[in-house]
């Protein structure tokens, strides 16, 4: 019985220790995408945008579009937070980021 004992415990062991190891393997993972967005630097901001179901960022907010075009055009870099609705209705949130080389950065 001693010996059937001690394999009961070792299998037991060894269960919490792989389960304790998925646990830290899980709860340290990194999301290369937020942390890049959570260290980025700043820029200044077009504003908000909150859409409705059904409604396009293209006919809606004009005065953000404007502000990414003059920012496009004149070589400044800025930022513009737009939300939208799942079809659940869960909201999205994207950001768009125009930075000082011209490019576009979107984080969904």
């Amino acid at each position: 019985m001693t010996a059937v004992s001690v394999r009961v415990r070792l299998v037991v062991v060894s269960a919490m220790s792989l389960l304790a190891a998925g646990c830290g393997v899980l709860n340290d993972s990194v999301d290369p995408a937020k942390e890049r967005w959570e260290s980025r630097t700043e820029f200044s901001s077009c504003g908000k945008v909150s859409l409705d179901q059904g409604e396009e960022l293209q006919k809606q907010p004009v005065h953000e579009i404007v502000c990414l075009r003059r920012a496009l055009k004149s070589g400044e870099s800025t930022e513009l937070k737009v939300t939208y609705p799942t079809v659940e209705g869960d909201p999205i949130r994207e950001y768009y980021r125009l930075t000082p080389q011209g490019r576009l950065e979107v984080y969904t």
